[in-house]
């Protein structure tokens, strides 16, 4: 028997939201990504004015609206920045905008 190597691909998924509400009625009240094969995350959440308002190194982190100082962020589109690290420690890089809707 002649052993082989064989190479498997993964399927590195990264869910993340368009929009959220969070208006505490239970449903999309938080911004979160899902992910499978990450194993760490630094992500940046910038406003309109590029300033951050949410910034976290938390896999299971949890966005639900409010900027760093405690005040909930107005209604409209913020931008997000995310680099993600998989098991093998390859790095990806992540851009795109959120909606927040009160």
């Amino acid at each position: 028997v002649k052993n082989q190597l064989v190479h498997v691909l993964k399927d590195l998924r990264v869910l993340i939201p368009s929009a959220f509400t969070p208006n505490n009625d239970g449903i999309n009240d938080e911004f979160f990504i899902t992910s499978k094969y990450i194993t760490s995350i630094q992500l940046i959440i910038m406003n309109r004015w590029n300033q951050v308002v949410f910034e976290t190194n938390d896999l299971n982190f949890r966005w639900n609206g409010v900027d760093k100082s405690g005040k909930p962020c107005p209604e409209g589109v913020y931008t997000y920045f995310m680099k993600a690290r998989d098991f093998e420690n390859q790095l990806f890089e992540f851009s795109g905008t959120v909606t927040l809707i009160r």
